[in-house]
């Protein structure tokens, strides 16, 4: 199915943002110091929206849980090609940089992806059936987040779409939210939740093919029981947090927007 998924690259402002946040999130300055051999690979498999970034950033705050960036990307991707200058880089030797600098010095490497970004490196419905399963066989442990509420889920990818905020990261390019509201679209809206839901199912038809172990983080579960689900998590991939941080750096805040959008989405859904 090929959908617009991309409002905001017609935005200069935010599509720079985008830019410069995955520049700043590439650079090596970033990279651990050292470098330290792969003990242990994990992975944590989303859907956009679902609270990944939030979990990956929380992991790489504890200094021992490696550094689960969004390495599948394009726009890492092309963030890499910028920096480093290489023009032609194949899969294999790109991960393989990347784990030499982004492994902790534990011998933790992580990676966060959507299922769509591993799909799409496939041409067929096979090939990406076998890109997706062998990647699940190389992890270690694997991680699945998910979010109880789709149609949150998809206002949240909508409004993300549109202003080019990805992150909570993103204000200190664009500065604070605007408060305007947005004209209701159903169309980008059930687009939006046909891809929270197809990922979610592609990764969940994945694991139950391969029949690899994995746990699930259930995003509205994170926010009640923040250091609880941090712990469980540590518990999984065998690390010890310790005295690392595992307090919430800031209370998630409800955007009025979104709530709005919600209930008539919800209200369009069900009367048609």
């Amino acid at each position: 199915m090929n959908m617009n998924m991309d409002k905001g690259k017609g935005n200069p402002q935010a599509h720079g943002a985008s830019r410069q946040w995955n520049s700043d999130m590439m650079a090596a300055s970033r990279d651990f110091a050292g470098r330290c051999p792969v003990t242990l690979r994990y992975a944590i498999l989303s859907a956009p929206r679902s609270g990944s970034t939030l979990l990956a950033r929380e992991l790489f705050r504890t200094g021992i849980a490696g550094d689960p960036h969004e390495y599948l990307n394009p726009a890492a991707i092309a963030a890499y090609q910028a920096a480093s200058g290489a023009t032609r880089v194949t899969l294999p030797e790109y991960l393989g940089d990347i784990e030499s600098r982004r492994t902790s010095p534990n011998g933790c490497f992580g990676i966060k992806t959507h299922y769509f970004h591993l799909s799409r490196l496939g041409n067929t419905d096979e090939s990406r059936r076998r890109i997706v399963e062998e990647f699940l066989r190389k992890q270690d442990r694997r991680i699945l987040i998910t979010r109880r509420d789709k149609l949150a889920q998809a206002v949240s990818y909508h409004l993300a779409k549109c202003s080019g905020r990805w992150t909570s990261e993103h204000e200190k390019y664009l500065g604070a939210q605007p408060a305007a509201a947005l004209e209701f679209d159903p169309v980008d809206l059930g687009q939006c939740l046909t891809r929270m839901i197809e990922d979610e199912e592609g990764w969940r038809r994945s694991l139950a093919a391969t029949g690899l172990p994995f746990i699930e983080v259930v995003f509205e579960d994170f926010l009640a029981s923040y250091r609880e689900t941090l712990e469980r998590v540590g518990a999984y991939l065998g690390i010890d947090f310790g005295a690392s941080p595992l307090e919430p750096p800031l209370t998630p805040t409800t955007d009025a927007r979104a709530t709005a959008l919600r209930e008539r989405f919800s209200a369009y859904l069900s009367h048609g």
